[in-house]
């Protein structure tokens, strides 16, 4: 079952009032009706575990987590792009679509594009939208007035979110471990290697086959001798 609530701390044994230990997690959390906790066989932990971002105190304080996230903030702007702007005067004979950046502390934005939808049906397939598109801008703080002015000639709806996008790096560095406890995994170590959805997604397959190995006992299919040349004679 799905408890929304914000955990605090995990637990590697309990004692029962029989004085006996239960080898479980004991995972506690803060919820709207307030403190409480349940108990798991296995932990995986899916955010990061850096200062600031989430402080989960556990069994064993790991060593690898305190570097700073590169805040990314995301500006949806239904409009039409001032293309003067980028060296194309009116009319603009280049149909802009992406403009990307190299690092430059005295550009505002890091890169703009335009976003085209990702539903539809076989009754009505994608179709891009008629008239001003909508782009999203990337940057390292919230855009002003002046800078939206630069950027676009017109603007209608606009929507802005900030996040934490990915951690700092400093190559070359040893990665955080996937193991933090003989039974609590961090998919979130791979981020120190590079931070994307697919590759979190990738971490967490790879994480919850560990998981099931370790549990039934079955060492040999973890970090196997030859793999690929497996995988290619079974294909």
């Amino acid at each position: 079952d799905l408890i929304k609530g914000t955990v605090t701390s995990i637990e590697k044994t309990r004692p029962l009032r029989t004085g006996e230990t239960v080898h479980m997690y004991q995972v506690n959390y803060d919820t709207d009706s307030g403190t409480s906790y349940s108990l798991y066989d296995i932990v995986l932990i899916a955010t990061p575990l850096n200062p600031g971002m989430s402080n989960i105190r556990l069994p064993k304080a790991p060593l690898c987590c305190n570097k700073y996230y590169h805040q990314t903030v995301a500006t949806f702007v239904h409009g039409r792009i001032n293309a003067s702007f980028f060296g194309c005067p009116e009319p603009c004979k280049f149909q802009l679509t992406e403009i990307l950046t190299t690092e430059n502390p005295e550009l505002f934005f890091r890169s703009i594009g335009t976003v085209t939808p990702v539903k539809g049906t076989k009754e009505k397939p994608l179709e891009t939208p008629a008239g001003d598109p909508v782009w999203k801008v990337f940057s390292a703080e919230p855009l002003t007035e002046q800078q939206l002015g630069l950027l676009f000639e017109s603007r209608g709806t606009m929507k802005v979110k900030k996040w934490l996008a990915y951690p700092q790096y400093n190559p070359p560095e040893k990665l955080p471990p996937i193991i933090l406890d003989e039974r609590i995994y961090y998919i979130n170590s791979i981020e120190s290697a590079a931070s994307a959805m697919e590759m979190s997604a990738l971490s967490a397959k790879n994480v919850v086959l560990l998981a099931y190995h370790h549990w039934y006992g079955e060492p040999e299919k973890i970090d196997q001798a030859n793999l690929n040349e497996k995988i290619k004679s079974e294909l």
